[in-house]
């Protein structure tokens, strides 16, 4: 019984959300899938973010039950941001400026955009099975959020910075087909070549 722990109690939360309702007007869920890969990925697991973290709630499994209970993106939206505004241990203090885990609440506002929009539901294609261009398949899978890479023009600092990595190409090629380490396996989500493409891209091969 213990798996069910997680969207039960997320759909109690929700069922007891209340207050005044929070605008959800100017929110970039662009920004807000790249936050949450760099603030909150290495806690929650979201499929549409890649991120696999099992410190806090898989996030997928919590708001699919709710949806099929029948409550609205809206409600996962204020819960979400709730959760940021007060959030328990171990989630970190995002109020306290000047911390490396500040974010202001645009930001947050972002974040739960994303997340309501894109928790339990089927994952977005993000790079079509025909494209071949290195750089797109990089930007289009989300690397850039967690790793820099110049070429790219990404400044993620989750992963190693790419620039300075010594991996060989069959070494990229194993990571990003299987995962690890905090990085979600690419094997099913891109084909056998692009993931070939990109070792290769970010190898420098």
């Amino acid at each position: 019984m213990l798996r069910f722990a997680v969207p039960l109690a997320a759909a109690a939360l929700l069922a007891g959300c209340s207050g005044a309702a929070t605008s959800r007007e100017g929110a970039d869920e662009t920004r807000g899938k790249e936050l949450f890969q760099q603030k909150c990925g290495a806690c929650h697991a979201l499929a549409d973010a890649g991120t696999q973290g099992d410190v806090g709630p898989n996030l997928d499994s919590a708001f699919k039950f709710a949806d099929d209970q029948g409550l609205e993106d809206s409600t996962f939206f204020e819960v979400t941001l709730e959760q940021m505004r007060i959030p328990g241990p171990p989630m970190p203090d995002y109020d306290e400026e000047g911390t490396k885990d500040y974010l202001p609440e645009g930001d947050r506002i972002s974040i739960a955009a994303y997340v309501a929009s894109v928790a339990g539901k089927p994952v977005k294609q993000a790079v079509t099975p025909d494209e071949t261009d290195p750089k797109t398949i990089f930007t289009g899978s989300g690397c850039g959020s967690c790793h820099v890479l110049s070429d790219a023009g990404s400044s993620g600092t989750v992963g190693p910075n790419l620039d300075e990595s010594d991996k060989s190409f069959e070494e990229a090629l194993k990571q990003i087909t299987e995962g690890g380490g905090g990085m979600p396996p690419y094997q099913g989500r891109l084909t056998e070549e692009q993931i070939r493409v990109l070792a290769r891209y970010v190898t420098g091969g």
